[in-house]
């Protein structure tokens, strides 16, 4: 369900998601493969803005 709404609404395409607290972690992949983590919002899942993502990529 998050994963879908995350989706349609805000256009983000989650691998996995993770409840952490009042916030949503949740495992991304951009179009050159790096993989990301983004922290959104519990109640409204947009972005929160002051956290960092990280990245790894595999060659």
């Amino acid at each position: 369900m998050i994963t879908a709404n995350l989706a349609e609404y805000h256009g983000i395409s989650a691998n996995r998601v993770e409840e952490w607290g009042d916030k949503i972690v949740v495992h991304t992949q951009d179009e050159n493969g790096a993989n990301r983590m983004l922290f959104v919002d519990k109640d409204t899942l947009r972005p929160i803005e002051d956290t960092f993502a990280l990245a790894s990529r595999r060659d």
